[in-house]
């Protein structure tokens, strides 16, 4: 540990596992542990034990972690207490709402155990600077008061200067620059600074204007010292400006703190590279600086590879060393002064290089960027070989703008990796046309919404016995103002990734419990609605409220609405997902499982799941009776029938499949034998036609 005395870490979990798992770890790490399983009492746990840290999940009942952190954030600022959130959830939304709660960072789950307690030190060790920093601030706050100025006084007739003895120890003098000519005093500012300030004098003398200013100093000893001065004008009973009194403040330790901030926020503190940020600003200048004409500007990003490995056999110090070695190797690239470069990420650096000619110059580049991993790297008696992925994307070819020209680099980098590595990648324009085709999809959807363009079409669900339609699944259709009719693969996706799919999800819901409800008003049979639900949604701690006003809006009995999740969803999120399933299953609403057998869920996660129906996915359906015997569609329905549940076969398509179904006690089907999706009037004709039929058929 860096300090003799224990570090205090509260870990707030409500998983007992993973809960002592950290506890275990970090006492072995040298801290103070205490622990918490809900969020009141972690917060009362900090207010009496007033941790160093805090390690934070993110999903727990009760309070969820997001609520826990911002409460924290009510009893102490985010510079004084750390606070790492521990997560599964990883996309951009999660990211964000950790942040804005007040997260300091965040671990991601499955918890890496050997990345855990860096992460936690330099957590602590970071927020120890700051604290440093800031008790260093307000004792050069008070020390300027009583002994960092000095004043002095020009008498403008005579051009003389007169000081006082705290300005002479200031400055280092031993004897008074009293009664000397103003020359003399200004031979001791800087020379660079020199010309500005002689004409500031000049100026404030001649139009008998007082001024501020920051220059330097070079002192007899020859110490440099930052000063700012500060004057007014002295003037006599007429009004005539007969001399100006100046204070003059040693400013170097503001200064300097200054500077340690600005270097905090802008530079990696590993390998004293200016960090992503610092890339970020420097690049988009550049680009946007004056006309680039006949040049090309290369984003790259270099990744070295399997670093993880390293960081897990010889330890983050080892890592850290190759990390340093590399970048000594990287500053060799600059001997032309057009290379900037910076540490991207733990793993990565990036580089804008300017005046670039031609496509020559660019492999020339990459070949040099290549040779810089090709001899090895001496860690002790460790020789270590490295090697790099290089993603790249141009300016102007790949595009004009420096955000999408940063986002192709990253792509190509992603793609050098998932190709094994040791390669160099460029972005392409037919990646860069994806991802603008997404900005779009993602802008129509939200016109889409607001101009209500989702309708929901609906797919009979046969009770395989009685031959009548028992329900329906809502699907949702995109009627496009342009494009027509857009089924949901097209657009499912990128709602999802935007956040959208919670407001679309919403329209579905609310659509289908009131088209259900006034059908089943009109007698069309107590028909029962299936909903398919994203993950986003269903973890949502509001959806619960969603779904209980829906129903309630729409008068549709609770039993009638069929909630389905996919085996994929459950599995990843089971805690959690079991704990969502329950409360809706309390208030009377129906659980699905779509999709089954295409994920990789054990039966003892189907036991402990609160699910009424099964679904056999279609896959399994669409062969049987074309050389395939059915036996996993046999074997998930005798399973599902040992569990209590009903199954519903998906995508029966022929004859052979309705009656392999019912020889073996599938309850209901669904698919093209019967109907293909239809929308809300089409379905209504379809139901009673079709249950007027079978009706007369079984009378007969």
């Amino acid at each position: 540990m860096p300090s003799s005395i224990l570090k205090k870490i509260l870990v707030i979990d409500d998983d007992s596992i993973t809960r002592k798992a950290l506890v275990k770890i970090l006492n072995n790490a040298g801290y103070e542990i205490f622990e918490a399983d809900n969020g009141n009492l972690a917060i009362n746990m900090f207010k009496i034990h007033t941790p160093d840290l805090i390690l934070l999940d993110v999903v727990m009942p009760g309070m969820n972690g997001y609520e826990v952190c911002a409460k924290l954030r009510l009893l102490i600022d985010y510079h004084n207490l750390p606070i790492l959130m521990l997560t599964g959830l990883t996309d951009a939304e999660s990211v964000n709402k950790a942040f804005n709660a007040g997260a300091t960072d965040y671990i991601t789950k499955p918890i890496n155990w050997t990345l855990l307690e860096q992460r936690v030190r330099y957590a602590i060790r970071a927020t120890d600077m700051h604290r440093s920093l800031q008790t260093n601030k307000a004792k050069l706050e008070q020390a300027q008061h009583i002994a960092k100025i000095g004043y002095w006084e020009i008498q403008l007739d005579s051009n003389e200067v007169v000081c006082s003895s705290e300005l002479m120890q200031l400055l280092n003098l031993n004897k008074s620059l009293n009664n000397r000519p103003i020359e003399k005093f200004l031979k001791m500012v800087h020379p660079d600074d020199f010309d500005r300030l002689q004409k500031t004098f000049i100026n404030s003398i001649n139009n008998a204007k007082p001024f501020q200013i920051e220059h330097r100093i070079i002192r007899n000893d020859g110490k440099e010292m930052h000063v700012q001065q500060q004057t007014e004008i002295i003037f006599d009973i007429n009004n005539n400006p007969i001399s100006i009194i100046g204070t003059l403040q040693d400013i170097s330790e503001i200064k300097s703190a200054k500077d340690l901030i600005s270097y905090q926020q802008y530079y990696d503190s590993l390998t004293d590279l200016p960090n992503r940020k610092s890339f970020m600003v420097h690049s988009k200048n550049v680009i946007d600086g004056p006309d680039h004409r006949n040049e090309i500007i290369v984003t790259c990003l270099i990744g070295v590879d399997k670093l993880k490995i390293i960081n897990e056999t010889l330890g983050h110090d080892a890592a850290d060393e190759v990390i340093l070695a590399y970048t000594q190797r990287l500053k060799t690239l600059n001997s032309g002064n057009n290379i900037y470069i910076s540490r991207y990420k733990d793993d990565s650096f990036a580089l804008l290089a300017t005046a670039i000619m031609d496509y020559l110059q660019v492999n020339d580049l990459i070949t040099q960027i290549t040779a810089l991993s090709k001899k090895p790297i001496w860690l002790g008696e460790h020789e270590i070989h490295i090697s790099t992925s290089i993603g790249l994307s141009l300016f102007p070819l790949d595009n004009d703008d420096f955000d999408i020209i940063l986002k192709g680099a990253e792509n190509a980098l992603n793609r050098a990796r998932d190709n094994g590595g040791a390669q160099a990648v460029y972005y392409s324009e037919k990646m860069n046309r994806k991802a603008r085709a997404r900005m779009d999809i993602e802008r129509d959807i939200r016109k889409g919404l607001e101009r209500d363009e989702f309708v929901i079409y609906y797919q009979p669900q046969i009770d395989i016995h009685s031959g009548l339609v028992s329900g329906m699944e809502a699907l949702v259709r995109w009627m496009h103002p342009v494009k027509g009719i857009i089924l949901p693969p097209a657009f499912i996706s990128v709602a999802e990734e935007s956040g959208l799919i919670k407001q679309l999800g919403n329209v579905v819901l609310r659509k289908s419990c009131q088209q259900t409800a006034v059908w089943n008003r009109r007698g069309l049979g107590g028909l029962r609605v299936g909903v398919n639900l994203s993950p986003k949604q269903l973890l949502n701690k509001d959806f619960q409220n969603e779904v209980v006003s829906a129903i309630k809006d729409s008068g549709l009995p609770p039993s009638l609405l069929d909630l389905e999740i996919t085996e994929s969803m459950a599995v990843k999120n089971i805690k959690n997902v079991i704990a969502s399933l329950k409360q809706f299953q309390d208030i009377g609403v129906t659980i699905s499982m779509d999709d089954f057998g295409t994920g990789y869920s054990a039966l003892s996660y189907i036991r402990q799941l609160p699910i009424n129906i099964i679904k056999i996915d279609r896959s399994f359906v669409k062969d049987i009776g074309a050389g395939d015997d059915g036996s996993i569609a046999k074997a998930v329905i005798a399973m599902a029938h040992s569990l209590g549940k009903t199954v519903i076969a998906e995508g029966v398509e022929t004859e052979v499949q309705l009656d392999f179904m019912f020889e073996n006690g599938c309850e209901e089907i669904q698919g093209f034998y019967f109907s293909q999706p239809l929308p809300a009037d089409e379905f209504e004709k379809f139901v009673i036609q079709h249950n007027t039929l079978q009706t007369r058929q079984h009378s007969n």
